[in-house]
């Protein structure tokens, strides 16, 4: 097989402080048999420009497609891969650095796996950013992936391959805002199409979170989480008889079934101070440190005890926002029905 052409699709929306970094990495790549395209989505900072004067001065050829209103990523990739002439797309996000042979790797993988119809790369585990909540997320988000199986019932567009072909069949919904790219990968499970995750295609999320956008990040996070489920169980299950999400690691899915009943009995406590609720309390507390031992002593090996001990504080803060998004999520269902699963 010859070295296939890749379209790389870029979206992005006022993104000037990280685009060129994104871009700067994909001029580094050992394979070289690609075009890029960049879809705007309607940006107002200075990142267009940013990017056309990066080109002129390296020399590097880009596409640059500007839509007229904000439409969202489903929308710019959509765009961005009808006006692709490569074989296979790859999608990556404007604030994500490429190893030097993360193209390479995958044309690698996509050759020898010809029954694979999509397949992402990895975050390293090494992160720029220094500050707590950064390092705790990022590592959060390796620990999940690396607990998953072979094969996957997700597709992170932070760096994904698939064929064209394939693609232009099935597409990303546009109306679908959260969870793009795990809808699509839902869709195409009900039609027996296997996607991995490949651990040796490298890159970098330069993200730096602080309360606020960790706050954020959660918040949305359980919203998707619950989403994503609630259509897996009462659409997907029901109409293709197929499993299309599947829970792993489950320890990472019930911390936030048990946080609401270790909130409430606590609260019950302070309120009544009485010993069976103060036993049923350090019970569900114990549970919760049993459930998650293993994800903290990842983060000690990686950056050390204190880093552990306030992972340890962070973990219940975080899962606490998640079931906040949770509970809108399944408000929204009990007014809406199941028109917020379409």
């Amino acid at each position: 097989m010859d070295d296939p052409k890749v379209s790389i699709i870029i979206p992005t929306k006022n993104r000037s402080d990280t685009i060129l970094e994104t871009l700067k990495s994909i001029k580094k790549q050992t394979y070289k048999n690609y075009e890029i395209i960049i879809v705007d989505d309607a940006s107002i900072d200075n990142s267009i420009e940013s990017i056309k004067k990066f080109c002129k001065k390296e020399k590097f050829k880009v596409k640059i497609i500007k839509l007229k209103k904000s439409s969202g990523a489903s929308k710019a990739r959509n765009v961005g891969a009808k006006n692709a002439n490569g074989k296979i797309i790859v999608f990556t996000d404007s604030d994500i650095v490429l190893f030097n042979n993360a193209l390479e790797e995958g044309i690698k993988y996509y050759k020898n796996n010809p029954k694979i119809s999509a397949f992402f790369g990895s975050f390293t585990k090494e992160l720029r950013f220094k500050n707590f909540l950064s390092q705790y997320k990022h590592l959060y988000l390796c620990y999940l992936y690396s607990k998953q199986g072979k094969e996957r019932c997700t597709l992170d567009t932070s760096l994904s391959f698939i064929d064209k072909k394939i693609f232009d069949k099935f597409k990303f919904n546009e109306e679908v805002k959260i969870s793009e790219d795990a809808e699509l990968a839902m869709r195409m499970l009900r039609e027996n199409h296997v996607i991995t995750q490949v651990q040796n295609i490298k890159m970098e999320h330069i993200k730096k979170y602080s309360i606020k956008s960790f706050i954020y990040s959660e918040f949305m996070r359980g919203k998707r989480f619950s989403r994503l489920l609630l259509k897996a169980i009462l659409k997907d299950k029901v109409e293709s008889g197929k499993n299309t999400f599947y829970l792993k690691p489950i320890n990472v899915y019930l911390n936030v079934g048990i946080m609401p009943f270790f909130i409430i009995f606590l609260i019950l406590f302070l309120i009544f101070n009485n010993l069976i609720l103060l036993l049923t309390t350090s019970a569900i507390f114990l549970l919760l440190i049993t459930l998650n031992l293993e994800f903290w002593n990842f983060l000690r090996k990686k950056n050390g005890k204190i880093f552990a001990l306030k992972s340890i504080f962070t973990s219940f803060f975080d899962w606490f926002i998640m079931d906040l998004g949770i509970t809108i999520t399944f408000l929204n269902f009990l007014i809406f029905g199941n028109k917020i699963l379409n």
